[in-house]
């Protein structure tokens, strides 16, 4: 392919400003989000996800090894929006995700493909080669958003993320008010590699491109690297399993775990995000609630949701949850401190009232709503 004269010539479009895109999601782009602070580039960033200090890259095996042992838990996580939530920019990829060949709505550039691999084209200049684009960020439950790896430190971002279920383009959140609307924007520093980390399970210290196995938010994303745990339990070293205890982790353990790429209110605070974005930041959100202030940290976020399935949309069994803990009779799903049942409707409609849907990315045409986890009486809808 001919990347080197089209790199010259769509690369400065790029450097307009700092967006930071690309969480998550199972939303569009996952992490859209202001420019976080600087980077100290003398300290790398952590390899992983989710913890601070994890071994090196070849420690990590990918869920495909946790099958052995742990059939169940890697064949229902395989068909979740957490483990497709990164492809590899192609067709085979992308399957039914892929955007159609051709002009992009809005843009002057083409979606173009050379063999399976799809890049960008400058419409009308098929001599100008095509421009490379290494991942695809998001499951395509609602949108995907494309960005291209100039460099560990440097990610481009397509201004326009696609959404398979309607078929078409939108601007990606954060790049409405861009003013040049060629292309799109230039993450750097040490958060394009944060990004991707919240999309994958490791990647290396000189790419932030990772392999095929460790696309997507994998069991080693949250249980940590598995080679030292499985050789454990092949030994028979009891003893020690090298694996961190989930089971018996507080609530609070685990809400910093999740809260990590669904963010936590540190993070919100760092990183100048919206603060009534409680919806979109679920950790953030569930901390506000009395209902979690009151559990004596027990209500976490697998309280509600199997980290190994795709998230249900049944509220009837989000409800079943509530009314356990708000209910004289049945056994509360948590611990609480005191029991009040809802004067309004003590059986049902618990969600629909207490944590209705938000508009996730506020200021756009993008119609996507999740509920709001800042779990509460809204007196203002009243």
């Amino acid at each position: 392919m001919k990347f080197s004269a089209m790199h010259r010539r769509i690369k400065l479009p790029f450097l307009v400003g700092f967006l930071a895109l690309l969480t998550t999601l199972l939303v569009v782009a996952g992490c859209t989000s202001p420019p976080p602070p600087k980077a100290d580039i003398s300290n790398p960033a952590p390899q992983s996800s989710a913890f601070a200090a994890l071994p090196i890259r070849n420690e990590y095996v990918g869920s495909a090894a946790c099958t052995e042992c742990h059939p169940n838990e890697t064949k229902t996580h395989a068909a979740s929006g957490h483990a497709n939530t990164l492809h590899s920019m192609s067709r085979k990829s992308l399957g039914k995700m892929a955007p159609p060949e051709g002009a992009i709505p809005g843009m002057e550039y083409a979606i173009q493909t050379q063999g399976d691999v799809m890049g960008l084209a400058i419409q009308g200049h098929p001599e100008q080669g095509v421009y490379p684009i290494q991942l695809a960020f998001g499951s395509g439950a609602t949108g995907i958003t494309f960005a291209s790896v100039e460099s560990p430190t440097r990610l481009a971002e397509m201004r326009k993320s696609y959404f398979p279920s309607i078929r078409k383009w939108h601007i990606t959140p954060g790049q409405e008010s861009m003013k040049d609307k060629r292309m799109g924007r230039m993450n750097e520093g040490d958060f394009p590699r944060r990004c991707v980390l919240c999309h994958a399970v490791a990647v290396t210290e000189d790419s932030i491109v990772p392999e095929q196995k460790f696309m997507g938010v994998g069991c080693e994303s949250c249980h940590g690297a598995g080679s030292a745990h499985i050789n454990a339990i092949r030994t028979g070293n009891g003893g020690d399993l090298h694996i961190e205890p989930l089971k018996q982790a507080t609530g609070e353990r685990i809400n910093e775990m999740c809260g990590q790429c669904h963010m936590t209110e540190k993070l919100v605070t760092e990183m100048n995000m919206p603060r009534d974005s409680t919806g979109r930041f679920q950790p953030y959100g569930l901390a506000m609630s009395q209902c979690f202030k009151q559990s004596a940290g027990k209500l976490t976020c697998i309280t509600c949701h199997n980290p190994h399935e795709e998230v249900s949309r049944d509220t009837k069994k989000y409800e079943a949850l509530c009314i356990q803990c708000h209910s004289t009779s049945a056994k509360p799903a948590v611990a609480r401190p005191t029991v009040k049942t809802c004067p309004v409707n003590a059986k049902s409609g618990c969600v629909k009232c207490h944590m209705p849907p938000q508009k996730t990315f506020k200021g756009t045409q993008l119609p996507i709503y999740m509920p709001d986890h800042y779990i509460r009486v809204h007196r203002e809808k009243r």
